[in-house]
């Protein structure tokens, strides 16, 4: 199994510090893939993607990028280690979901983008600005709303999309996302209200 230089990279640090990583909360393991689709050829013809595919690939390039980056926010920010850990889930499995979606992307020339939207970056922005549990609280919510737009939008590609190696990604994908739903609500139940 190919891994990315990031993979290798967040392992490697938790290994580093085994004391530091002991104490902090455990998450549940992404569930594993179910659903398997024809191998893709490096190079091979493939079938053109429609409007709705391309598009749906495209978001989802950019949607790993900015929850990646909202969870090393949450590194960086957050002293509350159910948080912590749960940003830590996050990057490594929106990392996950990168580079699974990245050889559809490949095999389309579907680029990532160089710059997150200006929604993306305003979030960013927004969260970065915050520290402690002001951070931890807004941190969660943004996931949570982000969260429940995804599983719509997965949702939405099963039935419209036509590719199928994107709709055996997508059913791969959304029990990961509603498992970071569902985390991402009882930790905001946990929270300590602010303000």
């Amino acid at each position: 199994m190919k891994t990315s230089f990031l993979t290798a990279l967040l392992a490697a640090s938790i290994l580093a510090e085994p004391a530091f990583a002991q104490s902090q909360p455990t998450m549940p393991p992404a569930p594993p893939p179910t659903v398997g689709a024809p191998a893709l050829v490096p190079g091979a013809p493939v079938a053109p993607l429609t409007s709705v595919d391309t598009q749906f690939v495209q978001n989802q390039i950019e949607d790993n990028m900015a929850e990646f980056q909202a969870g090393q926010l949450a590194l960086q920010h957050s002293q509350n280690q159910d948080v912590r850990s749960f940003a830590q889930k996050m990057i490594t499995d929106h990392t996950y979901a990168q580079d699974t979606l990245a050889p559809i992307a490949q095999a389309h020339h579907i680029q990532s983008p160089g710059t997150l939207s200006e929604q993306h970056q305003d979030m960013l922005g927004q969260l970065a600005s915050l520290d402690g549990p002001a951070f931890d609280r807004a941190y969660v919510d943004d996931m949570i709303r982000a969260h429940a737009v995804m599983v719509d939008v997965l949702n939405a590609q099963l039935v419209h999309g036509q590719d199928q190696h994107i709709n055996a990604w997508v059913q791969n994908t959304r029990p990961i996302v509603l498992q970071h739903s569902e985390i991402a609500q009882q930790l905001l139940a946990s929270l300590p209200r602010t303000g």
